[in-house]
């Protein structure tokens, strides 16, 4: 087969491929947004965190390699090729007897291929085989500025009380928080009148006092607050008597 004769067929097999490669990214792309369309309602209605990284670039892998695939198992073969030349450029099957003949030694074979090639010699393939986007690409298009509307307009939901669960959980935590800086707060201000007293009873419970942590509930964190300190005024009661008054007076007042 001649050289422009192959140069023919393979032009028109690339732009064909093309053509598919096309058609194949908007059958991908409208998964895609099904995909994510799915991910945006799960997200405002449920409060699932599913528009993560790890699912952009999944997904992203996921239509690379669907496309890919499909892509290699629809480029046309060069026998494909042939017929629609034949079909699209009217040649009556030329093409195909040329590639059906070419190596053949019959004289009918040759002359059959000698006209072929004359006639397919002037053929312009790039006009009849044209690299383009079908009307089916609007609907993709509009999916996707549905779905650009539904993330920027669908409203947050709870249904199934995961939002309300954590504000739970970070008021807890602020309240516990806060719990705890009062008990620092405590703390500090008897320390040092504490160790005036050089009590090893005082500082022991002013050591328990300060290593309380948030284990456990903010109001359960005050009430043992609360009995230390009380634990602490019971001692100082105690040592009413053979310690240094002063310190003794500022620590009851703190």
């Amino acid at each position: 087969m001649q050289k422009e004769i192959s140069k023919k067929i393979r032009t028109a097999r690339i732009r064909l491929a093309l053509n598919e490669l096309i058609e194949i990214i908007r059958y991908v792309l409208v998964f895609a947004v099904a995909v994510i369309i799915a991910a945006v309602l799960a997200e405002r209605l449920f409060a699932v965190d599913a528009l993560v990284p790890v699912f952009g670039w999944s997904l992203m892998g996921v239509c690379l390699l669907i496309t890919v695939v499909w892509w290699y198992f629809r480029i046309p073969s060069t026998q494909a090729v042939s017929l629609l030349i034949d079909e699209r450029l009217k040649l009556k099957e030329r093409m195909i007897s040329l590639m059906a003949f070419e190596k053949s030694d019959d004289i009918f074979a040759k002359a059959t291929c000698a006209e072929a090639i004359e006639k397919v010699h002037g053929a312009k393939v790039q006009g009849h085989f044209p690299v383009q986007f079908s009307k089916r690409w609007y609907y993709s298009v509009g999916m996707w500025v549905m779905t650009a509307l539904l993330v920027a307009l669908l409203p947050q939901y709870d249904i199934l009380g995961y939002l309300q669960k954590e504000e739970d959980q970070a008021k807890q935590s602020q309240e516990i928080q806060l719990a705890e800086k009062m008990i620092a707060q405590a703390a500090g201000s008897v320390k040092l009148a504490v160790k005036q007293l050089a009590d090893e009873g005082l500082n022991s419970e002013l050591e328990k006092l300060e290593a309380m942590t948030s284990a456990q509930s903010p109001e359960a964190v005050k009430r043992q607050a609360i009995q230390k300190l009380g634990d602490i005024s019971d001692r100082i009661k105690k040592l009413e008597g053979g310690v240094n008054k002063d310190a003794l007076e500022i620590t009851k007042k703190m």
